[in-house]
């Protein structure tokens, strides 16, 4: 892994001395330009990747279409964007679960960091652990102390077998010694939908998506899994608090290997003017979501150090795919 990764970093300072579009470059983009979402539609990506679309069609003066393909381990999506003509037309707009697959799966039909090239890291978003409203439980203590003294696992749900909150559950049973019952969905709202109906006791969400029932009444937050807390629900709890490793969740974009270096710097700049503008901070913090807006060099640093950190987790908590 480390070999891949001094590749990665030496691809990062490639790009920070390539200069503006060369020559035959300097008319791209001329036809519409695809976003590859491995994930299903709603939730915080799809606010995230639509605002973007919207704005980038605007600036760049063609259209930017987002592409849902969801799949377990984010595989086809990814292997869509791995073997993409390097031309900047076909875009990888990805989340944590790109750097953890390595560990999840025995096999990959794209190689996870040598087959792209970083572009920027648009946002981290706070992932709410809440349990369904007609549970007793009031704080995250009270869950935990009653979850140990339960005859039978208290249930959670995620957004699919070896997901990063697959990932989140596995780690708070690892560490509180709590037993827990993992119940894979195929998106948050319907892991949300059940949560509320209560045919499971807790799960997993990012803000945008929970925050509407957490609102009417119908769930109720208890942690966040998230580096620090949050300006809306201050008083909740991050994991770091109960002994759960740091487990932030972000988006990026990337590209396929080959890809010019001009038109990578171009992207990732437009996106960072988007991502950073006070408007658009201001929209998505409401929402709990914190816009960053890296250089290709940044993110790449991100991703090595995320690399290594989720590799440790998954090492501990000793889940597959598979599992």
């Amino acid at each position: 892994m480390k070999n891949k990764y001094n590749g990665l970093l030496a691809l990062a300072g490639i790009l920070a001395m390539a200069g503006p579009l060369a020559h035959g470059q300097e008319t791209w983009p001329v036809k519409p330009v695809r976003f590859i979402v491995p994930v299903a539609p709603a939730g915080a990506p799809d606010r995230v990747n639509r605002l973007l679309a919207e704005k980038l069609s605007k600036k760049w003066g063609v259209q930017v279409l987002i592409e849902n393909k969801p799949s377990v381990g984010l595989i086809v999506g990814t292997e869509m964007v791995a073997k993409a003509p390097p031309d900047g037309y076909t875009l990888l707009s990805t989340l944590t679960a790109h750097v953890q697959t390595p560990f999840l799966f025995n096999k990959l039909p794209f190689d996870t960091m040598r087959d792209f090239m970083p572009i920027t890291q648009m946002a981290e978003v706070d992932v709410m652990f809440a349990i369904r409203a007609d549970l007793s439980f009031k704080t995250m203590k009270e869950f935990l102390v009653a979850a140990k003294a339960a005859p039978t696992p208290m249930t959670f749900g995620s957004t699919g077998q070896g997901s990063t909150y697959h990932l989140n559950g596995s780690a708070l049973a690892k560490a509180t010694g709590v037993n827990l019952l993992h119940v894979p969905y195929k998106s948050e709202v319907a892991a949300m939908t059940d949560l509320a109906g209560g045919r499971i006791d807790a799960s997993f969400s990012s803000f945008p998506s929970v925050m509407p029932m957490i609102q009417a009444g119908r769930v109720r937050p208890l942690a966040l899994v998230s580096s620090m807390r949050s300006t809306i629900y201050p008083d909740l709890p991050i994991f770091s608090d109960i002994g759960v490793t740091r487990l932030d969740s972000w988006f990026g974009l990337l590209a396929p290997r080959g890809t010019p270096v001009e038109i990578v710097r171009k992207v990732s700049a437009d996106v960072r003017e988007i991502v950073r503008d006070p408007e658009t901070t201001k929209t998505f913090a409401e929402q709990g979501i914190r816009t960053i807006g890296s250089t290709p060099e940044e993110f790449a640093k991100m991703l090595e150090m995320n690399l290594a950190g989720w590799k440790k987790t998954i090492a501990e908590t000793g889940l597959k795919a598979a599992d």
